[in-house]
């Protein structure tokens, strides 16, 4: 899923916990 597209309806914490995911898997 493109997390940009995603964070338009999904609730903040998810959101914010979306977001770190991104960042983590793309610096594994």
């Amino acid at each position: 899923m493109d997390p940009d597209l995603g964070a338009s309806y999904w609730p903040e914490k998810e959101k914010k916990n979306a977001y770190i995911f991104v960042i983590w898997r793309e610096r594994s």
